[in-house]
Order: structure tokens, then C-alpha cells, then sequence
């Protein structure tokens, strides 16, 4: 399923500068949309059905939970089927955590305990997510802000073990990545060297902020400079199907249009690029 997608970058969608993105949409050669959003409103914002009209876009959800004890929900997963089937998405994704306990929303993506049990719960998971679609899934690395003195794993060899048994791919998010080194104390790039970094098919680049000696992640500040490094490192490594920029609060267009312009520049400029044979881009799409 991988082999036939074009390379590019995206943008989040966000109705507050639908608009702009719109009026600019030659920055960005697909356009990301938060799966939840059309379970809200059955209604799809003006500036996206014209933006869909240009462009391709893939889905990221936010409540999967797949890290929860109870199985994944079953009305979540088919209205994402329909969404699916509407939209024809290029691949949907969401995150390797919880944000369920026994059925109630806490409204936050909290890390999974890395053990064997919830390993096999995950991955088990995940082959009935993929086996409900035949567009690729991919399960994304979350920011967190405690761990467990009991895990089993690193989390890179719980993710690497995940991926390798479900059959699923990696979303990997840089700036979690950067985030969780700074405050859990590790090298994200030895992170990269114990993940299979061949099953990266997107990846996120945002901006956060330092509170006290704990960074955050804000997805509302500009892209900080060892973010830069690490996309710049990878995309030396291998070339990802797609990076999105994450941009949900402090709309800044200028900022949001030159960062999109230098992660173009990054990935079709890499070495890894330049070694492929025809690579596709992504071509628009027909009014």
C-alpha cells in the first residue's frame, strides 16, 4: 500500500485560517484533518471543501485510545470508516496512548505502561484498526509529561516491536520526540537508531515552549532550531510520504507559510530524495 505514495508536505487543517490557507494553498501539497472534527458537525467548512477540491488529505484522529483497557470502540471506528469512505484519505493515523477509562473521555493523551500485557493488548488493537480499512494506518509517538518507574521497555522498543507485529506504520512527531529527550533525560537520535525508521510514513514538526525547566508542547509557537535538525537528519536518512505542520493556536501566516516553505526545501532537497528512482509528488487535483 506504501509503494504508490507521492512525497510531500501538509498543513493541519484549522477553520481560523481556512481562509488563508486557501489563498496560499500552493505552500502545502495535501491538507491534514482532525478525523473528530466531522463527528462534531455534519458539516464541512467552506474553506475545506474548497481546499478538498485542490488537494489530497489523510485523517488523524485524537480518540482511538487504542492504549485503553477496553476494546477499541467500535461506533468510533466505524464512523472514522465512513469518514474514510467519503474523503478517501491517502492513509489515517492516531496516537499510541489512552484517552478513555472505562468508557469516560478524560480529555487528554496519556502514556501507555510499557509491558508485555499492554504491548500484545496494542498490537492486537491495531491489526483490527488496519483490518477495517484498506488505506495504510499509523499510530503517532505522544508528548508525556511522566513515565512509569515499571516499564518493561524504552519507549522506542515498545514502539519498534508494535509496529514490527501489527503491520501498522509510524507517524513520528519530532518535536515529541525532542520534547520527551529534554525532559526524560535522553538522545533522540539514538531514539532514531533503535526504531525501524524504513516504517516512518509521516511526520509532524510543531513548536512548544519552556515552563520552568519542563518543555511543552504547544503546537502554537515557531518551530525551534533542534527540531529543524532532527527532520533535516532524517530526511538524510529515509523520505517520509508526507511532514505536516501542526499549527493550532497563534496563527501566525508568515511564520506558518516560511515554515512550510523550509520543509519543502528539507525533503525534496535531501539526500535520501534525491536517491529515489521517479519518486511521485503529489499532483493537484482536478475542480
Amino acid at each position: 500500500m506504501l509503494d504508490n505514495l507521492p512525497y510531500g508536505v501538509g498543513i493541519n487543517y484549522r477553520p481560523e485560517i481556512g481562509d488563508s490557507l486557501l489563498k496560499n494553498i500552493d505552500y502545502f501539497d495535501f491538507i491534514e484533518i482532525i478525523t473528530d472534527l466531522f463527528f462534531l458537525s455534519k458539516d464541512i467548512p467552506l474553506s475545506l471543501q474548497k481546499i478538498l477540491t485542490k488537494r489530497y488529505c489523510v485523517l488523524h484522529g485524537l480518540k482511538l485510545s487504542i492504549g485503553a483497557d477496553e476494546g477499541i470502540d467500535l461506533n468510533y471506528l466505524k464512523l472514522t470508516a465512513n469518514i474514510i469512505n467519503k474523503l478517501s484519505p491517502l492513509w489515517f493515523s492516531d496516537h499510541l496512548a489512552y484517552t478513555k477509562i472505562n468508557a469516560f473521555d478524560i480529555g487528554q493523551l496519556m502514556p501507555i505502561r510499557r509491558n508485555s500485557y499492554n504491548k500484545e493488548r496494542v498490537i492486537s488493537k491495531i491489526k483490527e484498526i488496519c483490518s477495517s480499512s484498506n488505506i495504510p494506518f499509523l499510530i503517532e509517538n505522544i508528548s508525556y509529561y511522566f513515565d512509569f518507574p515499571d516499564n518493561e521497555y524504552s519507549e522506542c522498543e515498545f514502539i519498534y516491536d508494535i509496529i514490527k507485529k501489527s503491520g501498522c506504520g509510524l507517524l513520528l512527531d519530532v518535536n515529541n520526540l525532542y520534547i520527551n529527550s529534554k525532559n526524560h533525560g535522553y538522545d533522540p537520535y539514538d531514539f532514531l537508531e533503535k526504531i525501524d525508521l524504513n516504517s516512518i510514513v509521516e511526520i509532524h514538526i510543531a513548536g512548544g515552549y519552556a515552563h520552568d525547566e519542563l518543555l511543552i508542547d504547544s503546537h502554537g509557537h515557531k518551530i525551534g532550531k533542534p527540531v529543524w535538525e532532527l527532520l533535516e537528519y532524517l530526511c538524510s536518512r529515509i523520505t517520509p510520504h508526507g511532514i505536516v505542520l501542526e499549527r493550532d493556536a497563534n496563527f501566525d501566516i508568515d511564520d506558518i507559510l516560511e515554515s512550510l516553505h523550509r520543509a519543502r526545501e528539507i525533503l525534496f532537497t535531501s539526500p535520501a530524495y534525491c536517491r529515489l528512482t521517479c519518486p511521485r509528488k503529489f499532483d493537484s487535483k482536478l475542480e
